[in-house]
């Protein structure tokens, strides 16, 4: 296979992900040669020794790929600002953060949606710029997000931040925590249950939600599984008005759920 075959097959590839949701190799084998692909047994080896052609796909612990947009699509994810995330205009990328922020390998993920700023940045690399503004890396704050000068002004340390997936890229708002709905009953346990065997390896965002967890999921089974009745459409994913302005805005979003701790 050349090249220009590859960016073909791959393309195919990360259709079916975010059309039927995860899947294991020999599902997506046989799903491409129902469209008539030819595919040699070492497909997965060659698609992946050219970086760029697979950019979003993941392998979870259980051996099947998923798209992470479309995985962390309409999702959104909470964090508490520090003074230092203020007095930076940044945002550290921890576990709160750690799973959208991964997605900025896609064109669509290095902004914000309103244009806004909203660039990973690491010190051996963007070194510079993080002494432009007067930030110190720390083992705590290795990889930060920066975001436009005065995203952050008249925030407050432990106010509430969201980033939301939309399809299209990132969204960031201010919370009002009395805006906050509680998390259904039993999620919490459900997911201390999930995360439990997967403690300490990548990725565990993925697996919870690609899990049959049905709350995260969205499904009402129990144990759903990979399947198209119960993987989001397009046409379902939660999509929100653009705010006006560049980065943060201060209106809070309608009701979110509260990330379990």
């Amino acid at each position: 296979m050349n090249i220009a075959t590859l960016e073909v097959v791959a393309e195919r590839v990360t259709e079916l992900l975010n059309k039927l949701g995860p899947l294991h190799e020999d599902e997506l084998l046989d799903e491409l040669a129902a469209d008539d692909v030819d595919c040699p047994a070492d497909l997965f080896d060659k698609l992946y020794s050219y970086e760029g052609l697979l950019p979003l796909v993941r392998l979870l612990d259980d051996g099947r790929y998923c798209a992470a947009d479309m995985t962390l699509s309409g999702r959104t994810f909470t964090h508490r600002l520090t003074e230092a995330e203020i007095a930076g205009n940044c945002l550290e990328l921890d576990a709160d953060l750690h799973g959208p922020l991964s997605l900025d390998e896609d064109d669509r993920y290095q902004d914000l949606l309103d244009g806004g700023t909203f660039r990973h940045v690491m010190p051996h690399f963007d070194g510079e710029l993080l002494a432009e503004r007067d930030i110190a890396m720390t083992p705590a704050n290795r990889s930060l997000v920066l975001l436009d000068f005065g995203a952050l002004e008249g925030s407050q340390a432990g106010e509430l931040i969201a980033v939301q997936v939309t399809e299209n890229g990132f969204e960031l708002e201010s919370i009002a925590e009395a805006e906050l709905s509680e998390a259904p009953a039993g999620l919490r346990a459900d997911v201390l249950e999930f995360v439990e065997p997967h403690e300490g390896r990548p990725g565990t965002i993925w697996e919870i939600v690609c899990s049959c967890v049905p709350m995260i999921r969205g499904c009402s089974s129990t144990r759903c599984g990979p399947s198209v009745s119960c993987w989001p459409s397009s046409a379902s994913r939660s999509t929100r008005t653009r705010s006006p302005g560049r980065g943060m805005t201060s209106k809070p979003p309608v009701a979110s759920s509260r990330s379990p701790r």
